[in-house]
């Protein structure tokens, strides 16, 4: 019972030094593409910024950020990623009138008749 349980222990362990240094393989992943882009500069943005940004594209989205930059190029996943920080810092600025309007589609304008 006890050779059991300190297996389970083990286990564990492994399990959470695992998870703990994937989780860590994905920020820096992370923090290199934000990097590799020209408009971003550490000054405006927190390492709290870009913590909160990986834990929402997660595992699974940096997995596919490093599928479309094996089948692109790095850019366009330098991009990808500036472009959520930015509108996941405009989420947090308050009402969706306040969100950065410019990486928002714009209406057509219409002419009115008379």
């Amino acid at each position: 019972m006890v050779r059991v349980l300190q297996r389970n222990r083990a286990e564990k362990l492994k399990y959470t030094i695992l998870i703990t240094v994937h989780k860590y393989a994905c920020l820096r992943y992370v923090q290199r593409a934000l990097e590799n882009n020209e408009r971003f500069s550490w000054g405006p943005y927190s390492s709290n910024d870009v913590d909160k940004l990986t834990s929402l594209v997660g595992e699974d989205g940096t997995l596919l950020l490093k599928m479309m930059a094996a089948n692109s190029n790095d850019l366009l996943v330098s991009d990808v990623m500036f472009s959520m920080l930015e509108l996941q810092r405009g989420a947090e600025a308050g009402p969706p009138d306040s969100v950065n309007m410019h990486l928002l589609p714009s209406a057509p304008q219409t002419e009115k008749m008379e």
